[in-house]
């Protein structure tokens, strides 16, 4: 599958069959639960029908996809996340571990988040003195970085959300 927003209130987004080429439908079956726009949308390495969706709304949701493929609109997530202050940007679910999902929001805070209990795991505030841009993790999952509107990328230690390092770009 892939998923892609589509326009309108509400945030939906469908889910596409990769297998099955041609335009879609227009009465096709989505993804509707937000009340904002779809900001980023990523799917668990781990299970192939779960996919978590970030938006204007400031809550991330995850949902689970039918082996079939949609085949009614759904509106239930498997897990809604609270706790960011202003839109959810982007969201990364982690590499090696299938619980476990970074996000970054325009409040200027990281989080990790253990989807399978629906709780935030820790949280980056007052770190990022302006918009964050980017979340990444490393290929073990050990750490994470950000990158900031301010020019800096900060790496972080996951399980404790300390910070390991910050390098500056220069002009």
């Amino acid at each position: 599958f892939f998923a892609v927003a589509m326009q309108g209130g509400g945030g939906p987004f469908a889910i596409v069959d990769h297998t099955k080429p041609g335009k879609r439908e227009a009465d096709a079956p989505i993804i509707g639960g937000h009340k904002g726009a779809v900001l980023d949308l990523d799917f668990n390495p781990f299970h192939e029908h779960v996919v978590a969706s970030a938006s204007d709304d400031s809550t991330i949701k995850v949902w689970g996809i039918p082996e079939a493929g949609l085949t009614e609109n759904i509106t239930e997530p498997l897990v809604d996340l609270h706790g960011h202050g202003r839109k959810v940007t982007l969201i990364r679910f982690h590499p090696t571990a299938n619980n476990i999902l970074g996000s970054v929001s325009s409040d200027h805070k990281a989080k990790i988040w253990d989807i399978e209990r629906g709780t935030e795991m820790l949280s980056c505030d007052g770190v990022h003195p302006d918009l964050i841009q980017d979340i990444v993790w490393d290929y073990t999952g050990n750490l994470f970085g950000t990158s900031c509107k301010d020019k800096a990328v900060r790496v972080f230690d996951a399980r404790s959300s300390s910070l390991v390092a910050v390098r500056v770009a220069r002009a």
